[in-house]
């Protein structure tokens, strides 16, 4: 018998266990055509899955009030024990759901398609929408990791984030999860989403 082994070189600092963020490009796909949101406009509606594939979850938190809502706290934990908390973003309330959303959390696009199916222009924008994080589902999208024990599943007014391996979703039926895209021209566009828009959330 013989034994392999090999030597496992540690790093001598604890590391930054970020998150990493991207959208799942098959939640995009559960899309209708409506009418009715507003009569004479015709909107795209679509769902949206915001998945973790990081060293580390997504966890935020609120911290002191501001007008209007709260300011968010990113907490980075690292490899070696503890942590380290950041200012990350802007909690708003919703009346409706009765919970913290994280302001301005996905920006959504219809862009044109150029030739060679490169990505082309903004032809219609929708809302920066809110969202409540939490762990919908496992994810097993392009890129996918080992799922780490699910961390969130609920939203309140405390700790909200994704575990690593585990996506939030948005469906169409929801409000905002849509674009207006009465005029355009019947043909292929990109569906294009960006999650944190404006860069709140440090990941790797």
């Amino acid at each position: 018998a013989s034994l392999l082994g090999t030597v496992l070189s540690m790093p001598s600092q604890a590391v930054d266990l970020l998150p990493d963020l991207i959208v799942n490009p098959a939640r995009l796909a559960d899309l209708s055509f409506s009418k009715s949101i507003i009569p004479g406009r015709v909107h795209i509606r679509f769902s949206n899955g915001t998945a973790n594939i990081g060293l580390g979850p997504l966890f935020i938190f609120p911290g002191t009030a501001t007008g209007g809502g709260q300011f968010v706290n990113q907490r980075i934990f690292l490899s070696q024990g503890g942590y380290r908390d950041r200012e990350a973003g802007i909690f708003l309330y919703h009346p409706t759901h009765n919970h913290f959303h994280f302001g301005a959390w996905a920006q959504y696009t219809i862009r044109a398609v150029l030739p060679g199916n490169q990505v082309g222009p903004v032809l219609r924008m929708g809302a920066k929408t809110s969202f409540c994080l939490v762990d919908s589902a496992r994810y097993n999208g392009p890129g996918s990791v080992p799922a780490a024990a699910r961390q969130f599943t609920t939203c309140g007014d405390d700790a909200q984030g994704i575990s690593v391996g585990w996506e939030d979703l948005y469906s169409r039926s929801l409000p905002d999860q849509w674009i207006d895209i009465t005029g355009l021209t019947p043909g292929e566009y990109w569906l294009e989403s960006v999650v944190d828009p404006n860069n709140g959330i440090e990941e790797i």
